[in-house]
């Protein structure tokens, strides 16, 4: 009968477990959700654009309180001037958007901080089609030709505009920086690029992430390293190059070093999920879970449902903690938004019931033990 009874409460326990995580995987999303933190200025002063010469306008200097806004407002000038066919006064617009925002139409931007955003880019290719046979020199429109392929995903196209472009002024910064950015997709660009455009520009911390990307790809992680601590000497509160030596270091086996790096990243750029991902696997590898859930708590109060498998993530991150009842609500939350994936979950289930079956197991042998005891 004491056998029965232990195998009915792990039974029951298993029953009230499952239904509650049925119940809860509904509002999970609001449960788990913290509070945003408040967007900060990833390039709010310092940035030094000494090297980075606007044509024709000579050098100038950021004091603005807002850069990513006035970044975004000078890139909806240059698509106008684009569009007019203005060519200098476009490319002098969008070097200006770089110079206020370093991290304007690169990887993992907002979609609005792109060139060309809610254009036509079909019909403006076509349009500089024409242009460019008309005036195969004008290094402008290979430029904003090259920016159009960009946004294409032509790369090799692209490419191929800006060394034209620069063949023809060999100085024009905005090209030198975008060819320099192809490094970021595909691996397009080469290291060559980066040391001409330095050439220019030495003091852009732009291109001096970028040459770092180019070394981390070739594999050579302490010239990498070296490059990205350039990049953030020259422009201390930008925060992608301390994510990428966050990644090196990491790679390196430095966990220190990447925690820091990390920690300095999220400093300038907090509403970034990418950074609150690569630092939790961190915390999981050192066993530090309750940071680890941390971290994916702040990435699923950053982008919601829209990123559904980070609550399988922060699931893993629970049960390795100990958080059975938690795990079960976020793999439900998970395989609910995942119907093709019920049989994986499925298996997470049926393994924490097994996990919690012999518990009460072994909950009713203890107290079976006791009873034999008394009667000794």
């Amino acid at each position: 009968m004491k056998w029965q009874r232990a195998k009915t409460l792990a039974m029951l326990t298993i029953f009230g477990l499952a239904s509650f995580a049925m119940s809860t995987a509904a509002r999970a999303e609001g449960n788990s959700v913290v509070q945003l933190p408040q967007p900060v200025n990833a390039n709010a002063a310092q940035i030094i654009v000494k090297s980075c010469r606007i044509e024709g306008s000579g050098e100038f200097s950021v004091g603005s309180e807002f850069p990513e806004k006035q970044a975004r407002m000078a890139a909806d000038r240059g698509n106008a001037n684009a569009t007019a066919h203005n060519y200098r006064g476009a490319i002098n617009e969008f070097t200006r958007a770089i110079d206020l925002n370093s991290t304007f139409a690169r990887p993992n931007a907002p979609i609005e901080d792109y060139f060309f955003s809610n254009c036509n880019i079909s019909k403006l290719l076509a349009d500089y089609d024409q242009v460019i046979e008309n005036e195969p020199n004008n290094p402008y429109a290979l430029a904003l030709r090259g920016e159009l392929k960009f946004m294409k995903y032509d790369d090799v196209g692209a490419k191929a505009d800006f060394d034209r472009a620069i063949a023809n002024k060999p100085d024009l910064f905005f090209a030198l920086v975008r060819r320099a950015d192809l490094f970021n997709r595909r691996d397009t660009g080469s290291l060559a690029d980066c040391n001409e455009a330095l050439k220019y520009y030495p003091n852009c911390a732009r291109l001096h992430h970028d040459k770092g990307i180019a070394y981390s790809v070739r594999h050579e992680p302490e010239r990498a390293i070296e490059e990205f601590n350039k990049a953030s000497a020259i422009q201390p509160q930008w925060s992608r190059p301390y994510f990428m030596l966050a990644q090196e270091h990491g790679n390196m086996g430095n966990s220190s070093k990447a925690l820091v790096c990390f920690e300095e990243c999220l400093r300038y750029e907090k509403t970034w999920f990418e950074p609150y991902l690569k630092q939790a696997e961190i915390w999981l590898y050192i066993h530090n879970y309750q940071r680890a859930i941390s971290n994916y708590n702040q990435a699923i109060a950053l982008s919601g449902t829209e990123n559904i498998w980070l609550y399988q993530h922060r699931a893993k991150a629970k049960l390795a903690s100990g958080d059975v009842l938690g795990a079960i609500a976020d793999f439900t939350f998970y395989a609910v938004h995942q119907p093709s994936l019920l049989v994986r979950f499925s298996a997470h289930l049926l393994t924490l019931c097994l996990i919690v079956q012999l518990a009460a197991m072994d909950l009713g042998r203890s107290i079976l033990k006791r009873k034999l005891l008394m009667f000794e």
